[in-house]
C-alpha cells in the first residue's frame, strides 16, 4: 500500500513537469510572427539602353554592395511578407564625349517583398517578389539620378545557426522607369542582381 502511494504522489509530481517542458518547446520551436534584422551583400549594376545610343556613348557595370535592415512577418506556415530599406552603392557609369557619368551611385531602396517558404520549418528554400522603391541620395555635376521603380525577383535559403537565421539571397532587380527621361537618350534602365546575406532572428 506504501508503495502504491509513494508511486501516486511520485506520479503527481511529475506530470506537471513534464507538461511544462512540452510547452516550453512547442514556444520554442513555433516561428514567430514577426521577425528583423540586417543584410549585407554585393551587387552588379546592368544598365541598359538601345543600340543606337552605342554610336556616341557608351555603358560601364561593375559591382557595388549594400546594408540595410529587413523584417518579416509571417502568415501561415508558408507565406510572409517581407519589407526591407537597404542603402545600394552602385557602379554604372554613361561615357559620353570623353566624360564619364555616375548613374544613380547612391540609392535607398524601399522593398515590400512577398516571400513563400517550401518546407514548413526554419530550414526551406524560398522565393521572394515584389516592387522596389528607388531613392536617389546625392547629386553632382556628373551624376545623373532619377527617382526609379523597379520589380525584384529572387530565390533564398533560410539555414537556422543557434538562436537566429541566416539566408544566402540572390535576387534580380527590374528597372522600370526611365533614368534620362529629359535628355536626347531614351528607354536607359537600371536593372541590378545582388547576392546577400540576410541575419535575423527565428
Amino acid at each position: 500500500m506504501k508503495k502504491v502511494v509513494v508511486l501516486a504522489l511520485f506520479a503527481m509530481f511529475i506530470t506537471p513537469s513534464i507538461g511544462q517542458e512540452k510547452s516550453k518547446e512547442k514556444q520554442i520551436n513555433k516561428p514567430k510572427f514577426a521577425t528583423f534584422g540586417f543584410s549585407a551583400g554585393i551587387n552588379r549594376s546592368n544598365l541598359s539602353f538601345r543600340d543606337e545610343n552605342r554610336e556616341t556613348s557608351d555603358i560601364t557595370n561593375g559591382l557595388g554592395y549594400r546594408f540595410g535592415a529587413v523584417s518579416n512577418f509571417r502568415f501561415g506556415n508558408h507565406f510572409s511578407i517581407a519589407p526591407k530599406a537597404e542603402l545600394s552603392f552602385n557602379a554604372s557609369r554613361l561615357e559620353q564625349n570623353g566624360i564619364s557619368y555616375k548613374m544613380n551611385p547612391i540609392n535607398l531602396e524601399l522593398a515590400g517583398h512577398l516571400k513563400y517558404k517550401f518546407l514548413k520549418g526554419t530550414f526551406s528554400p524560398y522565393i521572394i517578389a515584389g516592387p522596389n522603391a528607388r531613392i536617389p541620395i546625392n547629386r553632382g555635376s556628373t551624376t545623373f539620378t532619377n527617382k526609379d521603380v523597379a520589380i525584384d525577383f529572387g530565390i533564398g535559403l533560410d539555414v537556422p545557426i543557434f538562436r537566429f537565421r541566416v539566408a544566402p539571397e540572390l535576387r534580380y532587380s527590374f528597372g522600370l522607369k526611365e533614368m534620362m527621361e529629359e535628355t536626347a537618350f531614351t528607354n536607359i534602365k537600371y536593372h541590378n542582381i545582388a547576392l546577400i546575406l540576410v541575419f535575423s532572428g527565428n
